[in-house]
């Protein structure tokens, strides 16, 4: 007896491949979440999937693309430039995300990525990633093509270690978001006339820009709709930096929740000569990272007083400190300090203070952090212990945390207390008990637990605590004692 027809097409039904009857905007979004190397594999899968990878809209050159052909080619290397070349040609529809990654050591032929630019520039591209990690001082820049300024449509840029020359055409990225520049050249000093043409901006990353020219205030004011700025203040095109000039700047922002400032090499004003100013609140400022404080500038630090409490809504805090001199400034008399009187930060959560020395500007900020701050629960402190190449030692890490222990276990804030260099002096053996054995002390002070001992074990890389049983801790490991926490970092 023959089989009937319908149970054949039901059969021959069943058996055939669901995922290869989807829709080709599907099978693209799929291709997409997929690792590049691991979408190319498909068109091994069946005939009718041999170009299904020409569907990528997000293509993604990124390390571990790098390492996977490493890895596949051993010793016979693969040509990248060829490989990248022969995929993005032969994508058919538009290419929303290009990221390019070049490892450290890596070459790749300026030309190559030239084309690769141009052919992009038609492509509808919306985010574009160019990761440099090739940084040569006496090395020119890798320069890219004027096509980039052709990508009208962008809305995510991200570009490292290169230099850019914009066209006389340019018009502006009407619909970029986020800008992203590290260690970028900008030909004639254009980088200001730029950013003013990107009127949707909402994030603006600017690093170690010693490149990219000067940039005058009023071209950065423009930039009205900015939701997170990271700017290094010595690139503001001012003869001197006050007060009054950042604050100023800073209120354009009203839209601002993240503010980063590296204030590397900036010498301020003195308050009296920047004249008087009526200061404003930050109200949608909830991360503010100041780096490079020179903790010996009563003007610098007055700064940093208002900059803090004048951000109610403040929730993380980091502060890097840095010191013109090789030895702290003596603190300065605080009662000439021209700050806002110091009102509660009811959001402020948690605060990183970097490169500390213990000096007493340093524990006058902090000091002031802990009593009007009622909901911090956690504060980092970074102790820096070398001072002209020699280690000074622990001591002044116990010194540290001695001082604020007070105020920590009054509010219940856990601290952590990390200390540079921390492996060097677990092999000072006797010396680095006595040290330990002071910050421990500390906590048998306030009866937070019988912590009575700490030791380092022969083989230098544990140090033991010994209190309600024996635990042992590795270094970069941490203790908890009730409400406090004591860590140990690698510097």
């Amino acid at each position: 007896m023959e089989p009937t027809p319908m149970k054949h097409n039901a059969s021959k039904s069943a058996s055939e491949d669901i995922i290869s009857r989807m829709p080709e905007d599907v099978i693209a979004n799929i291709l997409d979440r997929l690792p590049i190397q691991y979408a190319l594999r498909t068109c091994i899968l069946s005939k009718n999937w041999r170009f299904k990878w020409t569907l990528l809209s997000n293509v993604v050159f990124d390390k571990k693309f790098f390492e996977y052909l490493q890895e596949l080619g051993g010793e016979n290397r693969y040509d990248e430039r060829n490989i990248i070349s022969r995929l993005l040609f032969h994508l058919k529809g538009s290419i929303t995300k290009f990221h390019l990654y070049i490892p450290y050591g890596k070459v790749l032929d300026v030309k190559d990525i030239n084309r690769w630019v141009i052919f992009l520039s038609r492509k509808g591209t919306k985010e574009f990633n160019f990761i440099n990690t090739n940084i040569d001082i006496n090395v020119e820049p890798i320069k890219l093509s004027t096509h980039i300024f052709s990508c009208v449509k962008l809305e995510h840029l991200t570009l490292h270690n290169c230099s850019l020359c914009p066209a006389p055409t340019f018009c502006g990225f009407p619909n970029l978001l986020s800008l992203d520049l590290r260690h970028v050249a900008f030909e004639n000093g254009k980088f200001g006339e730029i950013i003013t043409q990107c009127p949707l901006l909402e994030l603006l990353e600017v690093t170690y820009t010693h490149l990219i020219g000067k940039v005058k205030v009023v071209e950065i004011a423009k930039l009205t709709n900015l939701k997170s700025l990271s700017f290094p203040l010595c690139r503001l095109d001012t003869v001197a930096i006050s007060n009054f000039l950042v604050y100023n700047l800073v209120g354009h922002f009203s839209k601002l929740q993240k503010l980063k400032l590296n204030l590397f090499t900036c010498k301020f004003l003195e308050e009296s000569s920047a004249g008087n100013w009526v200061r404003t609140s930050f109200c949608c400022l909830k991360t503010l990272m100041l780096y490079n404080i020179d903790f010996g500038s009563d003007s610098m630090l007055s700064f940093v007083f208002d900059m803090i409490w004048s951000s109610p809504e403040l929730k993380t805090l980091v502060i890097s400190a840095a010191y013109s001199d090789a030895v702290p400034q003596p603190a300065f008399c605080y009662s000439e300090l021209n700050h806002i009187s110091m009102e509660q930060l009811f959001k402020l959560q948690s605060v990183v203070f970097k490169s500390c020395r213990g000096s007493e500007n340093e524990r006058y900020l902090i000091k002031n952090l802990l009593a009007c701050s009622p909901t911090l629960n956690k504060i980092n402190i970074f102790v820096n212990v070398v001072n002209n190449g020699n280690l000074i030692g622990c001591r002044l890490a116990a010194n540290v945390f001695h001082l604020f222990i007070f105020q920590v276990i009054s509010i219940l804030c856990s601290i952590v207390l990390a200390v540079d260099y921390f492996t060097y002096m677990i092999k000072k053996g006797e010396k680095l008990v006595a040290d330990l054995q002071l910050m421990c002390s500390t906590f048998l002070y306030f009866k937070l637990s019988a912590l009575y001992a700490v030791e380092p074990n022969s083989n230098n890389d544990r140090v033991t605590v010994k209190g309600n049983g024996t635990d042992t801790m590795r270094v970069a490991d941490q203790f908890v004692i009730n409400n406090c926490m004591l860590t140990t970092h690698v510097g």
